[in-house]
C-alpha cells in the first residue's frame, strides 16, 4: 500500500508538470496566432471587408465550441479519455504548421487564396483542439485537486507570460520593416506557433491518466438530445450559468476590432501596436491569473466569474474613452481581453467541474461550450454593425452587453455552497 501511495503521489506531481508544460507551450504558441490581434491584423492586410475581418475572429471560437456537444457523448462513455484528447490535438497542431508552409508557397498577390488558407488553418486547429478539450477538462478534473487547480492555472499563466516577452519582441522584428516580406512574415509567426503548440501536445501525450470511477450510461443517439434538454430543464443553476456566460460572450462582438481601432487611432507604428498588444495582453494574464487563483481558493469560482464580467466592461469602455481622449487609452482593451482569457479556466471551467457529477462532467462541459458556441457569430455581427454605424455604436453595444452579464452574474450560485440537483 505504501508503494502504491508513493506511485500515486509521483503520478500527481508528474501530471502537473506535464500539464504546466503544455499550458506554457500552448499559451506562447497561441499568442503568436492570437485571434484577437495577430489573425485580424493578418486578415486586415488581405481584405478591406470588415465582415471578413470579423469572420477571422469568429472561426476559432466557432470551431472550438460547436463540435464539443458531439464529442461529449463518446468521451463521457469512455473508460479511458486520453485518446480522445491526444489524437485530435496533435493532428490539428500539425495542421497549423502545414497551413503556414502553404502560405509561403502562394504568391503574395493571391490575397484571396491566402485568406482561404488562413481561415482553413484556424478552423481546423480550433476543431481539433475543441474536441480534445472535452477530454482535457475531464482528465484535469481528476488529475488535479480543486485546491491545486486554481494555482496550477495561475502558474501556467506566469510561465506563458515569461515566454511571451521574447516571443513578442520576435514578433515585432518579424512584422517590422527589417523582417520578412508580407505574407511570409505572418506565415513565420504561424509556423513558430504550430511548433510550440505541437511541443505542448507531445507533453499531453505523455500524461498518465487517472482511473475513471464512474462512466455515464451509454445512450442511443436518438435519446441524447432529449437527455440534454432535461439537463437544461432540471438544473436551474446550470441554466443561469449558461445565460451569464452567453451574455458576456456576446459582448465580445467588438473584440476583433480593438486591434484595427488601435492601429488607426493610437498614433503608433503598426508593428509597435501589434507587439505591444501582445505584451499587454500577455502580462495582464499572469497577474490576473494569480489574483483569480487566490480568489478561487478562498471564495470560489463565482467571484472569479464576477471579476471576468468587469473585464468585459473595461475593454469597450477604454476604446470609447479613446474616441474622446488620447488614442493610447485604447491599449487598455488588450489588458482587459487578457484578463478575460486568463480567467476562463479558473472561472467558467472550474465552476463546471465543481458543479457537475463526475459521470456527467464531459456532457456538461460539451453542452456548455456548444450552447455558448451560438454566440460566436458575435464578431460577424460586430463587423456588420461597424460597417453600418462606426466604432462608437459598436463599442457602446459591447459595453451594454458586458454590463448585463455583470448584473446577471450576481445571481449565480457558488458550487461549493449549493445543493443543486446536478450534484
Amino acid at each position: 500500500m505504501a508503494i502504491e501511495a508513493k506511485t500515486i503521489r509521483g503520478d500527481y506531481r508528474y501530471n502537473i508538470a506535464r500539464l504546466l508544460s503544455d499550458y506554457a507551450f500552448f499559451g506562447i504558441g497561441f499568442g503568436l496566432m492570437d485571434p484577437n490581434t495577430i489573425i485580424p491584423a493578418f486578415a486586415g492586410q488581405l481584405t478591406d471587408s470588415q465582415i471578413l475581418i470579423g469572420i477571422s475572429g469568429l472561426l476559432m471560437p466557432l470551431g472550438w465550441l460547436l463540435p464539443q456537444l458531439f464529442a461529449a457523448r463518446p468521451v463521457s462513455q469512455a473508460t479511458r479519455k486520453k485518446g480522445w484528447m491526444v489524437r485530435p490535438i496533435l493532428i490539428s497542431r500539425v495542421g497549423v504548421i502545414t497551413g503556414a508552409l502553404l502560405i509561403t508557397l502562394l504568391p503574395p498577390m493571391q490575397k484571396g487564396a491566402i485568406l482561404v488558407v488562413l481561415f482553413a488553418t484556424c478552423l481546423q486547429f480550433a476543431i481539433g483542439d475543441g474536441i480534445g478539450s472535452v477530454a482535457w477538462f475531464d482528465i484535469v478534473s481528476r488529475a488535479v485537486t480543486n485546491q491545486h487547480r486554481g494555482w496550477m492555472f495561475g502558474i501556467g499563466q506566469v510561465l506563458t507570460a515569461i515566454g511571451m516577452l521574447p516571443a513578442a519582441e520576435l514578433a515585432r522584428y518579424i512584422l517590422g520593416p527589417t523582417g520578412p516580406a508580407f505574407p511570409d512574415n505572418y506565415a513565420m509567426l504561424l509556423l513558430l506557433s504550430g511548433l510550440l503548440l505541437l511541443a505542448g501536445g507531445l507533453n499531453l501525450a505523455m500524461l498518465r491518466e487517472p482511473p475513471v470511477e464512474k462512466v455515464e450510461k451509454a445512450l442511443p443517439l436518438h435519446s441524447y438530445l432529449p437527455y440534454l434538454g432535461r439537463l437544461w430543464q432540471n438544473d436551474p443553476a446550470f441554466r443561469r450559468f449558461l445565460i451569464v456566460r452567453g451574455t458576456v460572450s456576446l459582448s465580445f462582438l467588438a473584440t476583433p476590432f480593438f486591434i484595427g481601432f488601435a492601429l488607426a487611432h493610437s498614433g503608433l507604428d503598426p508593428e509597435v501596436v501589434i507587439s505591444s498588444a501582445m505584451v499587454i495582453g500577455t502580462l495582464s494574464k499572469p497577474m490576473a491569473a494569480l489574483v483569480m487563483g487566490w480568489l478561487y481558493e478562498h471564495t470560489g469560482s463565482k467571484a472569479v466569474i464576477q471579476l471576468l464580467t468587469c473585464s468585459a466592461i473595461a475593454a469597450p469602455l477604454s476604446t470609447l474613452l479613446a474616441l474622446v481622449g488620447p488614442g493610447w487609452i485604447s491599449m487598455v482593451s488588450f489588458a482587459a481581453v487578457g484578463i478575460t482569457g486568463a480567467g476562463f479556466s479558473t472561472g467558467y471551467m472550474n465552476w463546471l467541474m465543481e458543479h457537475s457529477p463526475e459521470e456527467k462532467r464531459a456532457v456538461y462541459i460539451g453542452l456548455s461550450n456548444t450552447v455558448n458556441g451560438i454566440t460566436v457569430a458575435a464578431p460577424l455581427l460586430g463587423g456588420v454593425l461597424l460597417e453600418a454605424t462606426g466604432y462608437a455604436h459598436l463599442f457602446g453595444v459591447a459595453l451594454a452587453l458586458g454590463a448585463i452579464g455583470a448584473w446577471l452574474a450576481f445571481g449565480l450560485e457558488e458550487p461549493r455552497r449549493s445543493h443543486s440537483p446536478a450534484r
